[in-house]
């Protein structure tokens, strides 16, 4: 097979996850011609939402907590249309054979302390 030189890329990338997507980016940036090859049907990888429960019409980040990982930076140099907002509560995660979870509160340390065990005195 026989390829052009308007064809070429200076740089391939396999995987189109959020890093992959990111790195894309910035090469595009530098003036690199670049190719993103990504197996599944889209890209973002852990950063995109997804029907979590099947018969439910609810999409929902699969890692949401990724997003609030994006450094401002990385907002500024790519330009991204983003406003990223705190949430106060960071996670739950039940507590199998209970009625209780635990409740990550960004809002209220003694609450968060409480569902951790701990004594919020010490």
């Amino acid at each position: 097979m026989s390829t052009s030189r308007d064809d070429r890329r200076d740089v391939v990338i396999v995987g189109g996850g959020h890093n992959g997507l990111a790195a894309a980016a910035y090469l595009a940036l530098a003036g690199k011609r670049v190719t993103v090859l990504e197996r599944l049907d889209a890209v973002g990888g852990a950063a995109v939402s997804a029907t979590a429960f099947e018969g439910v019409d609810a999409r929902l980040s699969r890692y949401s907590y990724l997003v609030s990982l994006l450094p401002a930076r990385v907002i500024r140099d790519l330009k991204l249309d983003i406003t990223l907002r705190r949430r106060r509560y960071s996670s739950y995660t039940p507590q199998p054979g209970s009625d209780r979870g635990l409740l990550i509160d960004n809002a209220d340390a003694t609450a968060t302390a409480t569902a951790l065990g701990h004594d919020s005195a010490a």
